[in-house]
């Protein structure tokens, strides 16, 4: 990498954190990431989804299966930074796999979260195709692999989806048709969604929702990988209406679980505050209890000084590459600063973003005094 490529890496990266914590930069999220601890978290997480999935393995075909999983931790501790990493080592992985990223704010309802997935849908391996606020790639190439004409893509999808009306078959294929056209138009994909799935009763939409799945099961992507943020959404509904949601998990999972429903392996990781997790686990245990269909929580771990200085030591790096500052820093000033920095967010709970803006500041008035100190 040139030294102009670094100076653009560094200042895209700065101006990436300016805004908010980067989301989808990849590069970002990577370089900044505060810990290693949270990284070694990210690393089994990977490692259990290629094992119960068998990623590794792409000769042997999953035969359904499902694995529910919880990552805990506080408002703002980074778990929304761990899924967006997740997620692109899941796209990344060798074996053919559909990736799902959603965050369900504002979308609580069963019928809702369950569209959130399926406008996210992803197939690993295939370039991003958006339109009309849906992910379309993984359609796409369903379109491919169930034939030319809209004709045999009706015929296709009427054979697969049963216990479904006609006309959610028929109008499917005419989404996933236009989904395939070389300038990709998502509109009726979006209208079938809302109509089959969001607006649906809970069970009907979860039928659909498996339906569809089910298709791409037929055509040999036998892997979904989910990652449900800010599970805890969930705690804006009405009591009876939370323990029916979690009822509809329930049943999702056990669907998945049977071989019997001809469905891929399902691997869902749901990220959580640690307050809504115990709150869900008291309604229906036996879906979020650890060792039963949850098979496992972590926690995300907390910062520690080391990781501060750490994080101070990649914003400095980013200032001097990126040439906003020609100043140098004194070691016993910055390892003060560091210091003083540490006195802020030890022993609390802080959003991330708040942490970055803490030490962001601390390196930026490092900068200036120094910039002062040769001035005067």
């Amino acid at each position: 990498m040139s030294d102009t490529e670094l100076g653009n890496f560094a200042a895209n990266i700065l101006d990436a954190y300016s805004r908010r914590i980067a989301r989808n930069d990849i590069d970002a999220l990577l370089y900044m990431t505060v810990g290693s601890r949270r990284l070694k978290l990210l690393s089994d997480l990977t490692r259990r989804i290629d094992a119960v999935l068998k990623l590794s393995q792409p000769e042997r075909l999953r035969q359904g299966g499902a694995y529910f999983e919880g990552v805990l931790g506080d408002f703002g501790c980074g778990k929304s930074h761990v899924g967006y990493l997740l997620q692109h080592n899941a796209l990344r992985a060798r074996t053919e796999m559909l990736v799902a990223h959603c965050q369900i704010t504002g979308e609580m309802r069963f019928p809702y979260m369950l569209a959130a997935v399926l406008r996210s849908l992803r197939l690993s391996g295939v370039d991003s195709v958006v339109g009309n606020h849906i992910e379309l790639s993984a359609y796409r190439r369903l379109a491919e692999w169930a034939g030319g004409n809209q004709a045999e893509l009706e015929s296709f999808i009427r054979e697969h989806l049963l216990n479904l009306p006609l006309s959610a078959a028929v109008e499917l294929a005419a989404a996933i048709k236009a989904a395939a056209r070389p300038q990709p138009d998502g509109s009726l994909l979006q209208a079938y969604l809302s109509k089959w799935v969001e607006r649906n009763e809970p069970r009907a939409a979860l039928t659909v929702f498996e339906q569809v799945l089910r298709l791409f099961n037929r055509l040999q992507v036998k892997r979904v990988c989910l990652i449900i943020d800010e599970f805890e959404a969930l705690s804006a509904l009405p009591e009876q209406e939370l323990k029916e949601t979690l009822q509809h998990l329930q049943s999702l999972h056990d669907d998945f679980a049977s071989a019997e429903h001809d469905l891929p392996s399902l691997y869902a990781v749901f990220l959580s505050t640690d307050d809504f997790w115990k709150l869900g686990s008291a309604k229906m245990p036996s879906l979020l209890r650890a060792g039963d269909r949850v098979r496992q929580t972590s926690d995300i771990p907390n910062i520690s000084k080391l990781e501060i200085v750490g994080l101070m030591e990649r914003y400095m790096t980013l200032f001097l590459l990126s040439e906003k500052t020609y100043a140098d820093i004194d070691y016993e000033r910055f390892l003060q600063a560091c210091d003083e920095c540490w006195a802020e967010l030890a022993g609390r709970t802080h959003h991330m973003r708040s942490v970055h803006s803490a030490v962001r500041s601390k390196v930026e008035s490092l900068f200036f005094s120094a910039a002062r100190a040769v001035a005067s």
